[in-house]
């Protein structure tokens, strides 16, 4: 939850009380992510796998960061390889939130190849998935995505209404506004599109 509100400082404070709990382990490797620090990233996902075991739908949270990870650091097949876990999962459950959670991985493989059409498809099924799933901050994710992908193809009105949609309620959550924000990944920062 304070990781979400953009309070890194105390989300590290309090996962260092449990860092051998494989959350523990998860959260750290989003908040490495979020910080551009892919490596760390990748390697607290994997980490979190291992502990976990062939856990089924459990596996699902860090083969998506793996995913963004992995593509981050230009790594593809292995990007790839999650990506394959995560929808095999996905499909398995077919729940709106992992179903959701396939596609936006699927976007971001889809960008990182420099496929903007496959990535727009992908991210906006996420965002509806993900929305109708009622999951406000996973939808916000995945408009920023969507964003950054139309903002590659171009279509800086539609980009604009994503990034406007993507805004959290903040007082009917009691929490802090503002969908996070994340570093573009590696094939968008090479064409020279950055995330919002």
């Amino acid at each position: 939850m304070r990781r979400r509100q953009g309070r890194t400082e105390e989300a590290t404070a309090l996962l260092a009380q449990a860092e051998h709990h494989p959350l523990a382990v998860l959260c750290d490797a989003a908040i490495a992510l979020e910080r551009g620090d892919v490596a760390d990233a990748a390697d607290g996902a994997a980490r979190y796998l291992r502990l976990i075991g062939e856990a089924g739908t459990e596996r699902a949270p860090a083969l998506e960061l793996l995913v963004a990870a992995q593509v981050q650091a230009g790594r593809p097949q292995e990007a790839t390889a999650a990506a394959g876990e995560l929808r095999a999962i996905a499909d398995a459950a077919a729940t709106a939130p992992l179903l959701g959670a396939a596609r936006q991985a699927e976007g971001r493989l889809h960008l990182a190849e420099g496929n903007l059409d496959g990535a727009r498809v992908a991210f906006e099924d996420a965002v509806e998935l993900l929305g109708r799933a009622g999951l406000p901050f996973e939808t916000a994710w995945a408009r920023v995505d969507m964003a950054g992908t139309l903002r590659a193809l171009r279509r800086g009105d539609g980009a604009r209404r994503e990034l406007e949609a993507r805004t959290l309620p903040s007082r009917s959550s009691g929490l802090l506004g503002g969908a996070p924000r994340r570093g573009a990944s590696g094939e968008a920062r090479r064409r020279g599109v950055e995330r919002p």
